[in-house]
């Protein structure tokens, strides 16, 4: 449990006034002793014989008696004060502890919201001074032969272009990149880069700088004509997709992701989205 300077002030002021109290009611139960009465001097009469003292012994008691009450009430109204000084020195103090414990209350509050602006802030500061990779300008699809010695015969390859480049404000250093072509029903995984890959290679892009015919290629030998003369590959039901992922980190920032998925499109020769490109189009 936390104590808050309030609660153990509040704790002190209590045991002071508890304590107060009961040296206050201890008190009354000692009563300052009767005063002794002047020695009784007997008194002559006219016959030469001593008469009794005066005012004799009840007259003595009842002296004492006034006397004790005197002081009996004198001391109750002056216990009474203190106590009722005792409350009320209590009941400010509950008083003053209740309005330090809302001021507490504020101002933790207020440290709260002044936290997390701050955190909002450093935040937005940082998305502003970050890199941006963005994988753009993807280009048609190309056929290449080539000629397989082993087999005797000419194979082909799907060949894809594009581009990437930092439009933060701060460079970026590439770790990891993913690309590949597949068909399939659905986009597969990319395969890591090579060694070779011009990404790998310089993995350093500066703050606007862009890196162009950066490719991507699949072997595919179903390869047919079209009704315009034109040499195409053949999917049948299946698709022909384009993925990318770079992962990359700033100077003062990490965990970083640029990702692609585009669907080839046989009308255009083009790659676009698709229904579900949000699954595979984003930035982070």
């Amino acid at each position: 449990m936390k104590f808050r300077p309030p609660d153990v002030f509040l704790g002190v002021l209590l045991t002071i006034a508890v304590f107060a109290a009961g040296l206050v009611f201890s008190a009354s139960y000692y009563h300052s002793p009767p005063k002794q009465n002047p020695t009784e001097h007997p008194v002559h009469n006219e016959g030469g014989g001593k008469s009794a003292a005066v005012n004799g012994p009840e007259a003595s008691r009842h002296h004492e008696q006034q006397e004790g009450k005197s002081e009996f009430w004198s001391a109750k109204l002056s216990d009474w004060a203190l106590v009722a000084f005792t409350g009320l020195l209590v009941l400010f103090t509950y008083r003053l502890w209740k309005s330090t414990d809302k001021l507490w209350a504020a101002g933790e509050k207020q440290i709260a919201a002044a936290e997390r602006s701050a955190l909002v802030a450093e935040r937005a500061l940082a998305d502003i001074e970050r890199p941006y990779l963005f994988v753009f300008n993807v280009g048609r699809l190309t056929i290449e032969d080539f000629y397989e010695f082993d087999e005797d015969e000419v194979g082909h390859t799907l060949k894809v272009t594009y581009e990437v480049a930092n439009h933060g404000k701060i460079p970026a250093i590439i770790e990891s990149l993913r690309a590949n072509l597949s068909v399939f029903t659905d986009p597969l995984d990319p395969l890591a880069a090579d060694f070779d890959h011009p990404l790998i290679i310089a993995p350093v892009l500066a703050a606007g700088e862009k890196r162009v015919d950066i490719q991507t290629d699949v072997g595919w030998n179903d390869i047919e004509t079209n009704e315009f003369g034109n040499t195409v590959p053949n999917f049948g039901d299946n698709t022909l997709f384009l993925r990318v992922v770079i992962c990359y980190r700033g100077p003062f920032t990490r965990n970083h992701e640029t990702s692609i998925g585009l669907r080839y499109d046989e009308r255009t020769h083009r790659f676009v989205e698709f229904y579900t490109g949000e699954k595979y189009n984003f930035q982070t």
